[in-house]
């Protein structure tokens, strides 16, 4: 198993897995035998210091199990090591994502005449859409990393941790060469200390033993990553799993995010330079190589934000389909749909596979060899059913969120009501009524102010950006005026960062964000025909503080969304399309 983002020990989440398969976690009491979903197997050895750790599962009937004699469950976990890495080097996720907004809309003002190597969908309006989702990036920094944030620390640490971890383990394998090179290089070393291990090697008469990965959100990109380097590989065939099972998966999303970025057209090209590109990945071509055959299995939750079933090419965008689908036992990967449409599955969709013991784990269980089915006979919920359900709840929570949205407007306009004493101030709750409008307007902010040239995007983009574009806009302006202020234009990789500058850069951008908050006063003001008393309590500034800030997170919450069912629908996704014509990389 290799898990995605975030901080996972290597036994507690081994452990884990294991209890998974015996019983039901989310029940608040003790497990009874007739939970386990693989009764016909024990627990033969543990072994927390091995590297990695794994446990031994031997069949309690071993006549009855065919050629089946155990089963070994391993941990692949790079978390530490990824942790250590930013440690080292932290990262701005300000700038990280300001800085990917930038690279997005230079991107878009390119693409041009595309010949996609991932056929999906509209190009053109994918960039749109992508460049509405990095827009609220960086809006979202203001009241999840900016001042808000600092105010209320004591009550907002534990998620901004979360958010802030989850980035940098993405941007840790993604951007940095450093990382991504230990973090795969960790990964190769564990999966050859697997196979290389007596174990592994030590076979029963005719027994053929079986490399099986399970894959979690990232984690199934570094494997991914692992899979393309060994695929082909002579030497290193044994280091290629058999089975392969991916969940949570961000590999459709990422292949094609790499195409937008690095590659003219969003054609893969192997000869394409590196060194100068948003990724940190190196393209290498695996055309015409004899690949080790492999069943692959990817599951998608119902409501997953980031997982997605993929095109044939995205398994290897350096090798025709036809290779591809070759290398691929059934001739390509095999998309299973699963979980709940409930509205309140879309926070948690993408962590609860394992909490799925009848649809994923089962699927799990038989790739694994620990239940004797066909894991393509799981009943899953059908790719139609699965995408139309989708839509509908995502239309059900924008609404929701919406309300919401409003609410807390309303309520912060309230306050101020409350301390003019008059009811006419509620009447300024229609200038926050459009969250779209409020996430461009702080996105505007955070271009203007952080949008100057970095490693990634030198001052010559910049300038070839549009003055006529409302997205480029900002990144011109700050261009032409922010030399006055000391702004640099050139970017020296050998230079420190400039800590206070950036700290006041970030006090200064909150600055747009209290302006929107004197809206309602100012309207009072008018109103009564005086100011009000500065001299209020303090829980009266925080109710105000909480209540606004609450806003703006729904507010990014609300564009999520939009753009989440607008991408569906860009996709060929909508009822619809699929009524006419349902999409190849779906099913």
């Amino acid at each position: 198993m290799v898990h995605g983002v975030g901080r996972h020990d290597p036994l507690s989440s081994l452990l884990r897995v294991y209890q998974t398969f015996r019983s039901n976690l989310r029940s608040p009491e003790a497990p009874v035998l007739f939970e386990d979903r693989i009764p016909d197997w024990r627990l033969d050895d543990v072994n927390e210091d091995g590297t990695p750790p794994y446990l031994r599962l031997v069949p309690r009937f071993p006549a009855e199990r065919g050629d089946v004699s155990a089963v070994y469950l391993y941990e692949v976990n790079y978390s530490t090591l990824a942790g250590l890495v930013r440690q080292n080097h932290p990262l701005d996720l300000t700038r990280l994502f300001v800085g990917f907004d930038m690279a997005v809309v230079a991107s878009r003002q390119k693409l041009k005449n595309p010949n996609p190597t991932l056929r999906v969908g509209d190009p053109a309006r994918l960039a749109r859409l992508l460049q509405r989702v990095s827009g609220v990036l960086a809006a979202a920094t203001v009241p999840i990393l900016g001042v808000p944030s600092i105010l209320l620390r004591n009550y907002t640490e534990t998620f901004v941790a979360a958010y802030t971890r989850f980035f940098e383990d993405v941007a840790t394998f993604a951007l940095d060469k450093n990382g991504e090179q230990l973090i795969a290089a960790h990964i190769d070393r564990t999966v050859a200390n697997i196979v290389g291990s007596d174990r592994f090697a030590r076979r029963e008469g005719s027994q053929q033993n079986d490399l099986v990965i399970a894959a979690h959100s990232l984690g199934s990109v570094v494997v991914h990553n692992h899979l393309v380097r060994k695929w082909t590989s002579a030497d290193q065939r044994t280091c290629v799993p058999s089975r392969l099972v991916t969940f949570g998966s961000p590999i459709g999303l990422i292949t094609w995010l790499w195409l937008f970025l690095d590659f003219p057209g969003l054609t893969f090209n192997a000869d394409e330079p590196a060194g100068t590109n948003y990724f940190c990945w190196s393209p290498e071509s695996n055309a015409g190589k004899a690949a080790q055959p492999l069943t692959w299995i990817n599951v998608v939750n119902c409501l997953d934000p980031i997982a997605t079933a993929f095109p044939l090419a995205a398994a290897d965008l350096s090798r025709p389909e036809a290779e591809v689908s070759g290398s691929l036992i059934g001739g390509g990967v095999t998309h299973r749909f699963c979980g709940d449409s409930k509205v309140t599955s879309v926070g948690a969709a993408h962590m609860t596979y394992l909490d799925d013991r009848s649809g994923f784990i089962e699927i799990l269980l038989r790739t694994a060899d620990l239940r004797h089915e066909d894991p393509l006979t799981v009943p899953c919920v059908a790719p139609e059913t699965h995408w139309r359900s989708t839509r509908s709840t995502l239309s059900t929570l924008f609404v929701v969120l919406w309300l919401l949205a409003a609410a807390s407007a309303a309520l912060y306009c309230a306050l101020v009501a409350w301390k003019f004493r008059d009811a006419r101030v509620m009447w300024s709750v229609a200038v926050f009524a459009v969250p779209r409008a409020t996430i461009w307007l702080l996105a505007f902010w955070q271009r203007l102010f952080f949008g100057g040239p970095t490693k990634r995007i030198p001052d010559e983009r910049i300038a070839a950006l549009s003055w006529f574009d409302l997205t480029s806009f900002p990144y011109r302006l700050r261009r032409a005026i922010g030399p006055l202020f000391g702004a640099r234009r050139e970017v020296d990789p050998n230079q420190p960062g400039r800590p206070f500058a950036t700290r006041a850069l970030k006090v200064l951008s909150f600055f747009p964000t209290v302006v929107a908050m004197m809206v309602p006063i100012a309207v009072g003001a008018v109103l009564a025909g005086a100011v009000p008393d500065p001299r209020i309590s303090i829980g009266w500034y925080l109710a105000g503080l909480i209540a606004f800030t609450l806003y703006l997170i729904l507010c990014a919450a609300c564009e999520l969304v939009a753009s989440w069912k607008s991408v569906l629908e860009a996709l060929g996704l909508s009822p619809e399309s699929l009524a006419e014509s349902p999409p190849e990389f779906r099913t």
